[in-house]
């Protein structure tokens, strides 16, 4: 009977092993390239960093064993606008995906390089110093 037992436990335990808690989910920009080496961050809620991994050359991105609750992914690319995704619900035993889309950041010049990154400065964008 105590055979039994264990045989139960072991079967019981093996099946829950199985169930793999992940958040995944590809990068790519607005024209649906995929992004490699993107960096993303994941925080628990808001604002407690939990870790960081990079794309790989498809632009997939794991986080593996993490635990149920609510996240925000930050993910960073050079030229392209940091984006980040919050409100993510991750259950228990599931994999969730989230895909994010990078946008690219705008940059004018004033003729001596790059003046500014983001928004656009009617002025700078007509040619006028300030």
């Amino acid at each position: 009977m105590k055979y039994i037992w264990i045989l139960i436990c072991l079967i019981a335990f093996s099946t829950v092993a199985q169930q793999s808690t992940e958040l995944k989910g590809t990068v790519t920009n607005q024209n649906g390239e995929c992004i490699p080496f993107a960096k993303v961050t994941l925080y628990q809620g808001d604002t407690l960093f939990l870790a960081r991994c990079a794309t790989d050359m498809d632009g997939k991105y794991t986080f593996s064993e993490i635990k149920p609750g609510e996240y925000t992914i930050e993910v960073r690319s050079v030229g392209l606008k940091t984006t980040k995704m919050v409100k993510i619900i991750v259950a228990e035993g599931r994999v969730t995906y989230v895909n994010v889309k990078l946008l690219e950041l705008k940059m004018t010049c004033c003729g001596f390089g790059v003046c500014n990154f983001g928004s656009i400065d009617k002025d700078r964008e007509a040619g006028v110093m300030k």
